[in-house]
């Protein structure tokens, strides 16, 4: 039994686990269905993103459809009065313009007002919630990525979202240069260019641009993530089908939903579940069959699962099962040993239950099939002599 590891939320702490970052193989070409449990806006969403960007949508509301969640009248009002408060400032800066300092200068007042008024809270790896953030004012990158983006576009700032393998921040068009913004970091701006490069994340020097749809897709992954550290399978696999509806290209979404359907199986199997358990595997089968914890997995729970059938007197079906499941992994010894073993169990089972003529008939099929094994010698000798009975 192996279970997976999962991908951590995208934040400015957390680390990725092994070699996740990389491109996992056909990650480009592989898509899940949508869930069923769409609801109708969420349904609009995704035709809004199918092209990648999102064109009907604004940033702020496709995440807070995201959430299924409202914020409160009050906390939504906040944020637009700070919304009506920077656009009404003078002199708003272009990258046309040539003035790199009064641009930055206003991403720098935009950030503070943006602390002072909205993110009064802490900052949380895990406060993915941009309703958390308007509400509560406890943050992470990603949301406070989402709020920062929308009030600098509403002033007209060509604003881009940047992410990494486990972090999002953003990056403004200056004139001459782009200004990378922490959005994290309330001091942002008051920081040396040796402090910024401090306090950056490790691995955002390798982030590249993605899309409003991607980003609203790291909402879902985040939330996916939190689901699956607490066993809650079923939510967190409709939110990493969502996460990569809306960004194809996320791996870490796709690995995290293997790591759904692997870690869900094993659950499933622990109850006695072994056709879902089955399911949940090839489902994870047929998008990565080389997915490293799959194999031991596709091999454990049919072992379970014919032991189960076994224990019921179901020996046709566990021989059955066993057949049917050796292409997973043809070498494993439960698909070379298993049959012989279920045959002399199945024999034994005949035998307690005072069936004896059935026990030999099942004896002569196994001795046809294993004729060297070693496992019967004993058997024969018992039923054929009715003296021994």
């Amino acid at each position: 039994m192996v279970t997976a590891k999962l991908v951590r939320h995208f934040c400015s702490v957390c680390l990725l686990h092994g070699l996740l970052c990389a491109p996992l193989p056909g990650s480009d070409r592989w898509l899940p269905a949508p869930p069923q449990t769409m609801t109708p806006e969420e349904q609009s969403l995704l035709q809004d993103a199918a092209d990648g960007h999102l064109d009907v949508f604004p940033l702020l509301d496709a995440a807070l459809l995201a959430e299924n969640d409202t914020p409160d009248v009050e906390a939504r009002d906040r944020f637009e009065k700070l919304a009506r408060k920077l656009q009404a400032l003078p002199d708003l800066p272009s990258a046309e313009s040539h003035d790199f300092q009064r641009l930055e200068q206003r991403l720098a007042t935009t950030l503070r007002l943006l602390h002072q008024q909205i993110l009064v809270g802490q900052y949380r790896p895990d406060a993915t919630s941009v309703t958390l953030a308007l509400q509560k004012g406890h943050y992470n990158c990603v949301s406070s990525t989402i709020l920062f983006v929308e009030l600098c576009r509403r002033q007209g700032i060509r604003t881009t979202p940047m992410a990494s393998a486990t972090h999002v921040f953003c990056r403004v068009e200056g004139p001459g240069r782009p200004i990378d913004v922490q959005t994290t970091s309330p001091r942002w701006f008051d920081l040396s260019d040796e402090q910024r490069a401090a306090a950056t994340p490790d691995g955002a020097h390798s982030a590249l641009p993605i899309t409003d749809a991607a980003l609203v897709g790291k909402l879902y992954y985040n939330f996916g993530v939190q689901h699956l550290e607490h066993d809650r399978y079923q939510q967190a696999e409709r939110a990493f089908r969502m996460s990569l509806l809306l960004d194809p290209q996320d791996a870490s979404a796709r690995e995290n939903l293997l790591a759904t359907w692997n870690n869900w199986a094993l659950a499933l199997a622990q109850q006695g579940l072994y056709a879902e358990a089955m399911r949940r595997l090839d489902q994870a089968r047929q998008v990565d069959p080389n997915y490293p914890p799959l194999r031991a997995n596709l091999v454990h729970v049919t072992q379970q699962w014919a032991q189960s059938l076994c224990r019921l007197g179901r020996h046709p079906e566990a021989l059955t099962l066993l057949e049917s499941r050796k292409d997973s992994d043809p070498q494993a010894p439960l698909f070379i040993d298993g049959p012989p073993i279920v045959y002399r169990l199945w024999i034994e089972w005949l035998e307690q239950h005072g069936r004896p003529a059935e026990a030999e008939q099942v004896l002569n099929e196994a001795l046809r099939r294993y004729p060297h094994s070693t496992l019967f010698r004993s058997d024969a000798l018992r039923i054929s002599t009715p003296s021994s009975r």
